[in-house]
């Protein structure tokens, strides 16, 4: 009894953490990439965004260059660079700030309350 192989198998392969997802898939001649990201703006606010590409596997392979020369300088860099936020500042930050836009629109829905407004909707974070 023969087997049944189909000639264009893929493998999925895929990692998720705080930043998002990633989702590699590898198929004969391409490799295709999905991720989709979770990041808070200066506001707080939680952003999510998502990019797919195609990739014939000579570029595939570029990038897979790249990303080893990407994670050999990390491993050199100094252990506290400016600018890079862990992802417990992310969330304190975040935390902080949709604390700071609640308490904002409490003050102004007070201040509408002492004007006599008590009926008009003061917007609120969305």
């Amino acid at each position: 009894m023969s087997k049944h192989v189909p000639a264009n198998t893929s493998r999925l392969f895929s990692i998720s953490g705080t930043f998002g997802e990633a989702q590699i898939v590898a198929s004969r001649s391409r490799i295709l990439i999905d991720l989709q990201t979770r990041n808070y703006d200066s506001g707080g606010i939680l952003r999510k965004h998502h990019a797919l590409a195609n990739l014939p596997l000579a570029t595939a392979s570029q990038l897979r260059d790249l990303l080893n020369q990407a994670i050999a300088a990390a491993a050199d860099a100094p252990q506290h660079q400016p600018g890079l936020w862990s992802d417990a500042t992310t969330g304190h930050t975040a935390q902080g700030c949709s604390q700071s836009v609640d308490a904002l629109h409490g003050s102004k829905r007070r201040t509408a309350e002492r004007r006599g407004y008590r009926d008009i909707p003061v917007p609120g974070p969305h």
